[in-house]
């Protein structure tokens, strides 16, 4: 959420104008000025999807009534998260190298080690871009709605990697629960 609410600011916050939007990834490409003036002259406040910037209205179009951006599996712990090298190294087990982009936030060093504190870890993986995120005995990791076969399989790579490095269960969508096994027998040894 903090990624939209950046995008949003660097599209002209503030002066009150207002741009179509069809989808929730429009919202992260950048209306150009010619754009914004054109569209914001013709909308009306009673339209269904809009977005208004500088006011909560482009917050509740995309997380109210619209597709879900982003895709998730929890990984449950019982005992504790494992850290950041044990991931790293089962990641690497099983052929999905994994470059940590931003902890917490914050750009990374490609080589850096994030403290055991991290709340949240961006990671660039072969297929693209992944989320961790703490949240008390669990990992939520998570990818784009709009993923394609690649950054799936690199989604189901890395979650089977998060789980096996603390022996956690893993939760589906459909509300499933699988160990770190069955989780790979399911999804990464399937031809």
């Amino acid at each position: 959420m903090r990624e939209l609410l950046g995008m949003v600011h660097m599209a002209k916050v503030g002066r009150g104008q207002s741009t179509h939007l069809h989808h929730p990834k429009d919202v992260l490409a950048r209306p150009s000025h010619q754009q914004v003036r054109k569209k914001s002259s013709s909308l009306h406040m009673g339209e269904s999807n809009f977005c208004r910037f500088g006011t909560l209205g482009c917050i509740q179009t995309v997380f109210m009534g619209l597709p879900t951006v982003g895709i998730e599996r929890v990984i449950h712990f019982t005992a504790a998260i494992p850290d950041w090298p044990t991931i790293a190294a089962k990641c690497l087990e099983i052929g999905e190298p994994a470059v940590v982009r931003m902890i917490d936030g914050l750009p990374a060093f490609p080589d850096e080690v994030p403290d055991s504190a991290w709340r949240e870890l961006r990671l660039g993986l072969e297929g693209g871009m992944v989320t961790l995120r703490r949240d008390g005995l669990a990992i939520h990791c998570v990818t784009w709605g709009t993923a394609d076969p690649v950054l799936q399989k690199s989604w189901d790579r890395c979650t089977w990697a998060v789980a096996v490095a603390g022996a956690g269960t893993i939760s589906l969508a459909d509300g499933s629960s699988l160990s770190a096994s069955n989780f790979r027998k399911r999804f990464l040894e399937e031809s």
